[in-house]
C-alpha cells in the first residue's frame, strides 16, 4: 500500500488553478493496491464554485521561494 503524505491545510495547483482539499477522500481497494482519490475545490472563490475528485499525482505542491 502507498503512503499518502498530503496535508489538508496546504494548497496545490491543478490544471493551472490553485486548489485546496475539502478533507474528503475516496478509496478503492484492488487486489494488490489501493487507489485513493482526493476531493478538491478552488482556493479562490473567484475561480468558481466546483469540486472534483483527483489522484494525488495530479496535484502540484506549491512551494514558497525564500530566496527573494
Amino acid at each position: 500500500m502507498m503512503t499518502i503524505f498530503i496535508m489538508a491545510e496546504q494548497n496545490f495547483v491543478f490544471n493551472g488553478i490553485e486548489v485546496k482539499l475539502t478533507g474528503r477522500k475516496a478509496q478503492k481497494t484492488l487486489r494488490n493496491n489501493t487507489e485513493i482519490l482526493f476531493e478538491i475545490q478552488p482556493a479562490d472563490p473567484d475561480e468558481g464554485c466546483w469540486k472534483r475528485w483527483v489522484r494525488q499525482v495530479e496535484l502540484y505542491e506549491i512551494q514558497e521561494n525564500n530566496n527573494e
